[in-house]
């Protein structure tokens, strides 16, 4: 494929394109791998690799892949976010890294009415994101629990579907939480519940980067999230939302009490959530790719 088409570039995205592809010999191309993770099999051989078949296929993976990256002629990383950016050079020193936030179609999360923030009655909490244990979202269920411990009357909203979802429906109905707490699976209009929504919480226990979060922010809600360690380039603390940086459901009930409760405060972080959404707008983000590719070009 690749000898009769004859690129200039090729971009892989995560491990198994990235193996693949890589696997081939084509250094005639200029070769860039998008790390919109932090590709565990290029994690660099420690003490306790040796304990680990995971972490000995891992390594080997790594062995291969730095040599198939020198026989291409290098690989320029992509990274989404300042954690990706600081691994990528930690674990490959010789090649260049560039950080480039992934970028959302914000035209599509902007409310009509852009004055339209108020505070719900009650608390409407939205969480978008497929139903696997990484996304964590029985703290979710917790911080609902915790909620009505406090007398506040609230809705939690679940965008997603997945392998864990049935195990949080039964965490649901054990806590008696069926009035409180609704599911809605994959659905389209993702943003049409974001306008209807107080604020958004995310209970990812690692998060690349958070693409969601700027939806969210979009479409002008706080976000109270937990610390996933790429999401850390997007929350400006007290301005756009919260970060939190323990699995405790008090601390993060604190936190969408206290926005609810101040109504002055809540405006002001809306409208912040939107300004900082704009420096992810997609058109800015595709000149920045086409550019890094237009200098890629240049430099054969």
């Amino acid at each position: 494929i690749m000898d009769s088409f004859k690129p200039d570039i090729i971009h892989s995205h995560l491990f198994l394109p990235e193996i693949i592809s890589r696997s081939c010999f084509y250094p005639q191309a200029k070769w860039f791998s998008h790390m919109h993770d932090n590709m565990k099999q290029l994690k660099r051989f420690t003490l306790q690799t040796l304990f680990s078949k995971e972490l000995i296929s891992n390594y080997f993976e790594r062995l291969y892949m730095m040599n198939r990256y020198r026989l291409n002629g290098g690989t320029h990383f992509i990274a989404i976010s300042k954690d990706a950016y600081d691994f990528s050079k930690e674990v490959a020193p010789e090649f260049d890294v560039t950080l480039l936030h992934n970028a959302v179609n914000l035209e599509k999360f902007k409310p009509v009415d852009l004055d339209r923030k108020k505070l719900n009655e009650k608390i409407r909490i939205v969480n978008v994101g497929s139903f696997q244990t990484k996304k964590n979202q029985p703290l979710l269920v917790l911080i609902g629990e915790e909620l009505l411990k406090r007398g506040v009357d609230f809705e939690i909203h679940f965008l997603g579907d997945g392998s864990t979802k049935a195990g949080v429906e039964e965490m649901v109905n054990h806590k008696k939480l069926e009035g409180h707490v609704h599911f809605h699976g994959m659905i389209e209009n993702v943003e049409e519940y974001f306008w209807e929504a107080d604020v958004y919480v995310h209970t990812a226990t690692y998060e690349p980067f958070g693409l969601v979060l700027i939806e969210a922010m979009a479409a002008g809600l706080p976000v109270v999230s937990l610390d996933g360690k790429g999401n850390r380039d997007l929350i400006e603390e007290g301005k756009n939302g919260y970060m939190i940086y323990e699995q405790t459901p008090s601390l993060f009930a604190d936190k969408i009490i206290a926005l609810a409760q101040n109504k002055e405060k809540y405006n002001q972080m809306a409208a912040y959530a939107q300004q900082t959404a704009q420096a992810y707008e997609i058109g800015e983000y595709v000149d920045s790719l086409l550019e890094l590719f237009r200098k890629a070009i240049d430099s054969k």
